[in-house]
């Protein structure tokens, strides 16, 4: 199943969703990697502690679905699946 969305290339048609579901990894990836895990001293504050990644290894994520929100747009459901 495509998704109806514009490529930048001269052959621009729909993007397959598994091409956005990779997109989605490499941006959760890079949202990993641009917020390390929290040292043991930030589970003093309880909004750091939630949202400490240490909770929440990559690995155990999944995609549930990618929900068309517009045109051209469509936002990622995830699940942590432990």
């Amino acid at each position: 199943m495509d998704i109806n969305a514009k490529e930048h290339s001269k052959d621009a048609g729909s993007i397959p969703k598994w091409k956005i579901a990779m997109c989605v990894s490499n941006a959760v990836q890079a949202f990993y990697a641009s917020n390390p895990v929290a040292d043991d001293s930030s589970y003093n504050d309880p909004s750091i502690y939630y949202w400490n990644l240490r909770n929440i290894s990559f690995e155990k994520l999944r995609l549930l679905e990618l929900r068309h929100v517009s045109t051209g747009s469509w936002q990622p459901v995830l699940i942590y699946a432990p």
